[in-house]
């Protein structure tokens, strides 16, 4: 199958096109066990256009302004992809698009776009999940997955863990309460004066120190779920109390530092946790915040100390954050399962659940 994927959930705007093999998923023998080999799907193309430096000004993302940035760039993007792939809309064979979580406005564009694409030329379309996107972006890299395993979405709108039991079949373990991990790194980053997006900023600040003098707290590490919107007071009032650490670079380094530690730690403990009480062989860090060096080398340090068998993989860095590829790649995985939309009436879902 040739997989068109559109991406529009958020401040990104992605189209991509993905050749996905219909056995891309084998189920083995036995036990519901499946095998997902990442090999039978390559990408051929895909475009990307980022508004960060449209919303840089506002602090973060203002919804009107993703929706008419996307509404503008979807058309270039998709004849772009279309141009450089040398393939023409006869020759896709599936669309798929982004019906949810994200901003509502955002998302309508995405999909009335993809909708329009398969009402002119009757090609099957697909409604997927953005998160669920996400938990099979490794394989856009060639990676094998094996359920059941576990997995870890960390991303500026999502921190949960999920047990991946077959594909298709999620059950979600814990969520973030209040802010997300990427959220939280975002807000913290502007209070020391990082331009939006400045998580990646922080963490590479952060980088030249690897030590701190402060002491932030990792919140909810004894009790269910994510919270760090206790994090980001704590962090609001170190910085009033001591000021200094927004004007020497040194006393900034420590502060990022403890800011990132306090929020990979958590992730990391409950991670550990989980993987103690299920049996699984592979688990899966995927979204922004998994482009992270500290929590990626963190992770599999801690990983490789408790469980040796278990393998952790991470997307490439480039399919962490939001794009077209992984949206054409979960497409075709749902057409690979019988899985597509023939009443074109489907609407987007700001709160889109993938595990319901």
């Amino acid at each position: 199958m040739l997989v068109l994927g559109i991406e529009s959930s958020c401040d990104e705007t992605g189209v991509a096109v993905c050749r996905v093999g219909e056995d891309v998923a084998v189920s083995a023998a036995g036990g519901g066990f499946m095998e997902i080999i990442g090999s039978r799907a390559s990408l051929l193309i895909e475009k990307l256009s980022s508004q960060a430096s449209l919303h840089r000004n506002y602090g973060g993302v203002v919804p009107e302004l993703a929706s008419r940035e996307h509404l503008k760039n979807l058309p270039i993007l998709y004849e772009e992809v279309l141009r450089g792939s040398g393939l023409t809309l006869k020759d896709i064979d599936l669309i798929a698009v982004t019906a949810g979580p994200g901003l509502l406005g955002a998302l309508l564009v995405g999909v009335n776009f993809a909708k329009g694409l398969a009402a002119a030329s009757g090609k099957r379309l697909v409604a997927v999940n953005h998160i669920e996107g996400h938990i099979w972006s490794p394989l856009l890299s060639g990676a094998t997955l094996r359920t059941p395993f576990l997995s870890l979405i960390v991303s500026g709108g999502h921190t949960e863990l999920v047990k991946v039991s077959a594909f298709g079949e999620y059950q979600l373990l814990e969520r973030t309460r209040d802010d997300a991990a990427g959220e939280a790194f975002d807000k913290i980053a502007s209070l020391v004066g990082f331009e939006y997006p400045g998580g990646c900023q922080l963490a590479a600040l952060a980088e030249g120190a690897r030590t701190s003098r402060y002491l932030l707290p990792k919140v909810m590490v004894g009790k269910d779920g994510f919270s760090f919107s206790g994090l980001k007071t704590a962090a609001i009032k170190l910085t009033r109390d001591q000021p200094e650490i927004l004007v020497n670079e040194r006393l900034k380094a420590e502060f990022c530092f403890a800011v990132e530690r306090a929020i990979c730690e958590p992730l990391i403990a409950k991670t550990l946790k989980h993987l103690a009480s299920g049996s699984f062989g592979q688990l899966l860090v995927v979204g922004g915040v998994s482009a992270n060096n500290y929590l990626r080398d963190k992770m599999v340090e801690s990983v490789k100390k408790e469980f040796r068998s278990i393998e952790v993989i991470f997307p490439e860095k480039k399919y962490c954050g939001d794009n077209g590829a992984m949206i054409a790649l979960l497409g075709g995985l749902k057409a690979s399962q019988g899985i597509t939309v023939s009443d074109l009436a489907f609407s987007p879902s700001a709160s889109l659940d993938y595990f319901q």
